[in-house]
């Protein structure tokens, strides 16, 4: 399920870089300089997150963090489909990159710690390989899309597409047990 998870909401989220350009330039009609607002703020809201992410796992659950920054990623790109301001929509994707650091941070975790060592390889290489094809696929399938659909409808699709990947997942870890991210050597977390 992880990999269904990470898989999902690559191919869902990487076409905000080919869709943010043209919701800025014909929704928003902000041009360039509002598509570098966007893009600024998706990157301090997933270092805002990634800087989180420590103290997060500590007070969460694993799968909270996990489906719930995907939830958050989900629900904040579908209301920037309804911004007809720049600076709503920057609000929004600064809060929606806030859950993907945290995310990321525990799925991998719980990867390299459900893998057998001498596993994790090719279990890594198998998962990059995963990302690395919807990344691609995403972005392609999204620019005939753009111009059939509109930014909006894009967006909205991208947003919605994600928040039912998280409730997917989350339904599933409800069938198989939640995962547990504490070490089984205690001592290797002391300086975390």
């Amino acid at each position: 399920m992880v990999f269904f998870t990470a898989a999902t909401v690559n191919f869902l989220v990487a076409p905000f870089t080919v869709v943010f350009p043209v919701l800025s330039d014909r929704v928003l009609h902000a041009g360039a300089a509002g598509f570098g607002w966007l893009m600024g703020a998706f990157g301090a809201g997933m270092l805002a997150g990634s800087l989180a992410a420590g103290r997060l796992s500590r007070a969460l659950r694993p799968a909270n963090l996990i489906y719930g920054g995907m939830a958050l990623l989900g629900g904040a790109l579908a209301a920037i489909a309804a911004c007809n301001e720049l600076w709503p929509a920057v609000a929004l994707a600064a809060l929606a990159a806030t859950g993907v650091g945290p995310s990321n941070a525990v799925i991998l975790t719980l990867v390299q710690k459900a893998t057998p060592e001498r596993l994790l390889g090719r279990v890594f290489a198998s998962l990059s390989a995963l990302v690395q094809v919807a990344v691609p696929l995403g972005v392609a399938l999204v620019s005939p899309l753009l111009d059939l659909l509109g930014s909006r409808s894009v967006l909205l699709g991208m947003g919605l597409g994600i928040l039912l990947a998280a409730g997917l997942g989350r339904l599933w870890l409800g069938t198989v047990g939640e995962p547990r991210l504490e070490a089984s050597n205690p001592a290797a977390c002391a300086g975390s």
